[in-house]
């Protein structure tokens, strides 16, 4: 059975009619299989369903994402934030009709200087 486990403290986004809440955090490879996002964490592969994610931060150099993988999370209106090796976001991916208030929130947190995040 697919394990799968709620983040703390998630934020909440209506996305296409479902409420999705869950912000992932992934550090290593991952790929989908019948509308879940798999990853593996502490030797467990995690299985979530597509319909539950509304951000996905990938904060690893080495991960490798299909086009496939992209082309569903844009479809779901899943958000992609990618971190550099200093662990900081330094990009966002979302579908191309996708205007919503998370895009503004998130490009505004890019884009705030290193001295405001340090007393953090």
């Amino acid at each position: 059975m697919p394990k799968s486990e709620a983040p703390t403290g998630a934020s909440f986004f209506l996305i296409g009619g479902n409420m999705a809440f869950r912000v992932v955090l992934i550090e290593n490879e991952v790929t989908i299989k019948v509308n879940h996002l798999i990853f593996t964490q502490e030797g467990e592969d995690i299985w979530i369903p597509l319909d539950d994610i509304s951000m996905i931060v990938l904060d690893n150099l080495s991960s490798m994402l299909s086009a496939r993988l992209l082309c569903q999370l844009s479809e779901q209106g899943i958000g992609l934030m990618i971190c550099n090796q200093k662990h900081l976001p330094t990009g966002y991916y979302s579908s191309y009709d996708n205007h919503s208030r998370a895009s503004k929130v998130i490009g505004y947190q890019i884009e705030k200087s290193k001295e405001y995040y340090e007393p953090l």
